[in-house]
C-alpha cells in the first residue's frame, strides 16, 4: 500500500497514521509526503524522514 500524506508543522499525524495501518496488519511499501517550503514544515520533515528510513 502507498501512504500519501500532506505535512504541516507537526509530524505526529503522519506517524500515527503509519502506526495505525501497521497495527491493522496493512503493509505500507511506499510513503509520499507533500510539504511546502515553510521552515517550520521543513523542520518537521527533517524529523520525520529518518523515522521512515529506519522502518
Amino acid at each position: 500500500m502507498k501512504l500519501v500524506a500532506s505535512l504541516g508543522t507537526s509530524p505526529g499525524g503522519i506517524l500515527e497514521t503509519f502506526e495505525y495501518l501497521r497495527g491493522r496488519g496493512i503493509e505500507v511499501n511506499d510513503i509520499v509526503i507533500v510539504k511546502t517550503k515553510d521552515s517550520a514544515v521543513s523542520k518537521a520533515y527533517d524529523y520525520l524522514s529518518p523515522c521512515f528510513r529506519a522502518a
